[in-house]
Order: C-alpha cells, then sequence, then structure tokens
C-alpha cells in the first residue's frame, strides 16, 4: 500500500459502514494503522456522508455515527470535482459502452472525483465490480474473513490511458440501428 504515502483515500459509504460495525476487528485495526504509518488520510466525500446519514434512524445513531468519524479522524471533505457532473455523465456512458449496467450515480461521481484528483486520490470499496480495470487501476486486494464472510477490499485510482482508450472507442462506436 506504499503508494497510498501522503495520499488521500476516499472511502466508499460499504466501507464505512463495514469498519463501523466491525472496527474491533484484527484486520480494520491493522488497515488503520497502516494509513497512518503511510500519513494516509481517510476522507469521505459529501455524496458518501449523504449515503451513511439517509440510512439513520434516530439522533443517536447519528452521535454514534459521528463519533466514529471523529474517532478514525475521517475528514468530511468537499474537494474541488469542478465539471463533476459533466464527467460522471461521461464515465457513465463509457459503463454502458462496455456494457456495465446498474452502476449507481454515486459511483459515476466518485470516478469523477478520482478523475478530477488522478495522482492524489485513492478509493477504498467493496463494490469491486462497480470500478472497471478498463477504466481504473486496482492496486489492492485486501481479504479478510469477519463472521464466516470472505469480504475483499479493492484500492483504485483513475487510469487516464484507460479513460483515452475507452474516449477513443466512445467516439468511434456507432448507435444501434433500430
Amino acid at each position: 500500500m506504499d503508494q497510498l504515502k501522503n495520499k488521500w483515500l476516499l472511502l466508499d459509504a460499504n466501507v464505512v459502514i463495514e469498519q463501523s460495525l466491525h472496527h474491533e476487528d484484527p484486520f480494520w485495526i491493522a488497515f488503520e494503522a497502516r494509513l497512518s504509518e503511510l500519513s494516509c488520510q481517510a476522507i469521505v466525500v459529501p455524496e458518501i456522508q449523504f449515503e451513511l446519514f439517509r440510512r439513520i434512524r434516530s439522533s443517536q445513531d447519528e452521535e454514534n455515527l459521528l463519533s466514529f468519524l471523529d474517532r478514525l479522524k475521517i475528514s468530511r471533505l468537499v474537494l474541488p470535482n469542478s465539471g463533476a457532473w459533466q464527467r460522471a455523465s461521461r464515465i457513465g456512458q463509457l459503463y454502458a459502452l462496455a456494457k456495465l449496467d446498474g452502476i449507481s450515480a454515486i459511483d459515476c461521481i466518485l470516478a469523477a472525483y478520482l478523475q478530477q484528483h488522478p495522482k492524489s486520490l485513492y478509493l477504498a470499496t467493496f463494490n469491486n465490480r462497480d470500478f472497471p480495470l478498463n477504466l481504473f487501476d486496482r492496486h489492492h486486494m485486501l481479504n479478510f474473513e469477519i463472521k464466516n464472510e470472505i469480504k475483499v477490499l479493492g484500492i483504485y485510482s483513475f487510469s487516464e490511458k484507460k479513460f483515452g482508450g475507452l474516449m477513443e472507442r466512445f467516439e468511434k462506436a456507432k448507435s444501434p440501428k433500430k
């Protein structure tokens, strides 16, 4: 995980939820320690914060989540992401070109953040199929078991080179005949 040194690690909502539920598991303790050694700042962006807070059913749950984020020093940042919706829409179109259905708008926005900050921002997610290798570079797959379930945490960055190749395909693509 050395490429995360002095970088930002954007945590997908599924990672924050899993980590908050099992924060005493040895995997998460080691993961947090490794990020700290690397001076890697774990962050959530407003779209992820929305995903997390929209599921809260009580003020106590909200308090618990905020205290968890504070305890882990997970920053809640608004990163510059000019043209995010335009980039997210294009990324969604590239997913469609690759016949990847079911990718959420939030995942397209996360991809747009990664594209805006390709040298300094990485993503941690359990939704590995939503970040395909024809557009992203996967740096790590961290496997662990919690309560007899195998989890695979992927660490990704945006690939400008792969994006360029997909854009060429997109521009050459023809609409299907009706």
